[in-house]
Parts: structure tokens; C-alpha cells; sequence
């Protein structure tokens, strides 16, 4: 019998499916494709890979959450003898989430379920400040019988409703005493260079011993947090380093390129909350112009013809 799969679903299916057995083959040292599932080869099994997988892709969510997953307490019985709660399979399918012992015995995360989980690949932020709307909420209940606690599973799906000129952004700062100016001026232009790196800003200050120091800011959305974390790790001297998500205003801009004799010039427009517009040429295009008096006319130039220009016919529009 071949289930009526639409490709996306089949293929969803089977990638959760390769990550069972991938975990297995890690537990059993052998290849994934030597794998025999025992409790995991049933018809259920398949089901829920199944519906999982359609559900989905009926959803097209664009990002999953969810909150610290339950360790479990407790042995369960499975082929190959009696093995401590998580599963040994389980457990290398949640490695890098994150658990908490909530008191309750037994079994709580099956193989089948942190192979799901380890698909949709979840934030497990602590807190959450986005204001978004509730569309919809799914509740199930499970089999088993858990002392004191209801055995469901509740799933919330939203919409964000953040503001156009609203959103959030990470801000990772770190110390740096044992690096010197030239390397990491260096290291430095090479975080700028990402492009998951919106800015990246430096203070001196006096640590301890009395040693300089540098205090440096970087700000990235927070979807790329981790990346963002590992490449300042990567690129400087830092052993440790503070991040938070905090909430921010932005004016609504727009860029625009003047074409000249020099070259392309790029200009930001940027729309004031009282309605006034004003422009700033990217200073960076007038590296190679002339001297500081030249520089001066052109930025100005540029910010004009961007004002007059590109202003009037965007608004025409």
C-alpha cells in the first residue's frame, strides 16, 4: 500500500525519518542505512511522520518556538534492554535544546517526537516581548497517565502584527584587553563584513589592572544571534560575552544611486514623523574625492539632487 503523498509531504516525511536514523546509527555505531528499527518500524511510526509532515506543510509556518522540553524521569524498556529516560536515541536528537527535570516520572519525549522537534529546529528563547496575534490553538491529548500533570500536547499558532517601523534586534557586547589595535581593527572590519551584522561599534575603557580596554557592541538581527556570537569568538581575543534582545524604532528610508563623472553615489533617504524628508550620502563612496572641501560639495550635491530627484517622483508615485 503507497500513501496519497503530495511530494513536499513525502519529502518532509522522509527527512524526519533519516534523522531516526541517523540517531540510531550514532547510538549503534553503524551507518544509517544498516539501521533496523524495532519499537520505531511500526505502522504508527509512519503515521506520524505522516501527518506531521502534512500538517506542516499545510501550515507553511515561517518559524517555530517552544518551551524548555521535559527531561523525564524514570527507565523505559526498549529491544535492547532496560535504558534510563531519555531515550539513548532521544537524547542525541535533542542534544543542543533544552531540558528541564519538571518532577514527573516517566518516558515524556519519544524518538519519533525529538525527531520532529529536531526538524521544525525551534528557538527556545526565555521570553518572547513580539506582540503577535492568536489565530489558532490545537490541543492533544496522549495515552499515557502522568502523575499530577494532564498528559497534553498544545500547540499555538500566530500571526505577528509587529509595527512596519518596529522590530527587534540583537546586541552582543564583549571586553577585549589581550588583542592588539591592529588585529583586532581588523578582526573587527571582518564582523562588519558579515552580513548578518547590521553594526559594529568600539569604546576604550580602563579594566582591571588598570589595563586598556575595548568595549565592543554588535547588532544583528536575533534570528542570528548563535552565528553572530560564534564569528566574535572566531575573529577576536574575547572568552565570554553579554547579549540581549531589545525592541527598536526605525524611521522608514530608502536608498538611491546618483550616477556621475566620479562614479555612483549612493544617498538614504529617510522619511521624519513630521513628514519633512532629509538625505545623507554614504560617505564611504567619497573615499577617493578630491579633498575635504570637494568631499563637502559633492555630499552635498548628492543629497540634494536625492531630495529634489528621487523625493519628488516617489512621491508622485
Amino acid at each position: 500500500m503507497v500513501a496519497d503523498l503530495s511530494a513536499t509531504v513525502r519529502e518532509r516525511a522522509l527527512a524526519i525519518l533519516a534523522l531516526l536514523a541517523e540517531a540510531e546509527a550514532e547510538v549503534h555505531g553503524i551507518v544509517a542505512d544498516e539501521v533496523k528499527f524495532h519499537e520505531l518500524g511500526g505502522l504508527d511510526t509512519i503515521v506520524d511522520l505522516s501527518v506531521s509532515a502534512a500538517l506542516i506543510e499545510a501550515l507553511g509556518v515561517q518559524s517555530w518556538s517552544c518551551g524548555a522540553l521535559p527531561r523525564g524521569r524514570g527507565m523505559v524498556r526498549i529491544a535492547h534492554g532496560t535504558f534510563p529516560v531519555p531515550a539513548p536515541a532521544t537524547l542525541i536528537l535533542l542534544r543542543d535544546m533544552t531540558l528541564v527535570d519538571d518532577g514527573v516520572d516517566g518516558e515524556r519525549i519519544t524518538p519519533t517526537g525529538a525527531a520532529i522537534l529536531k526538524h521544525l529546529a525551534p528557538s527556545q528563547a526565555a521570553s518572547d516581548p513580539t506582540p503577535r496575534r492568536l489565530l489558532a490553538v490545537g490541543n492533544g491529548f496522549g495515552t499515557a497517565t502522568l502523575e499530577g500533570r494532564s498528559n497534553i500536547l498544545r500547540a499555538q499558532l500566530y500571526e505577528s502584527v509587529t509595527r512596519r517601523d518596529a522590530d527587534q534586534v540583537a546586541v552582543i557586547a564583549f571586553d577585549v584587553d589581550d588583542q592588539s589595535p591592529e588585529d583586532l581593527a581588523l578582526a573587527l572590519d571582518r564582523l562588519r563584513a558579515l552580513d548578518a551584522v547590521l553594526d559594529v561599534t568600539q569604546s576604550d575603557f580602563i579594566g582591571k589592572g588598570g589595563r586598556l580596554a575595548a568595549r565592543i557592541q554588535v547588532l544583528a538581527p536575533p534570528e542570528t544571534r548563535e552565528a553572530v556570537a560564534a564569528a566574535c569568538f572566531s575573529e577576536t581575543a574575547t572568552i565570554g560575552l553579554r547579549w540581549t534582545i531589545q525592541n527598536r524604532v526605525l524611521l522608514s528610508r530608502r536608498e538611491t544611486v546618483m550616477d556621475g563623472e566620479g562614479g555612483s553615489f549612493r544617498a538614504k533617504i529617510v522619511a521624519r514623523p513630521d513628514g519633512k524628508q532629509t538625505a545623507k550620502a554614504e560617505m564611504a563612496d567619497l573615499a577617493d574625492v578630491g579633498d575635504r572641501a570637494q568631499r563637502e560639495r559633492l555630499r552635498r550635491q548628492i543629497e540634494k539632487w536625492a531630495l529634489e530627484v528621487r523625493g519628488e517622483s516617489d512621491d508622485d508615485a
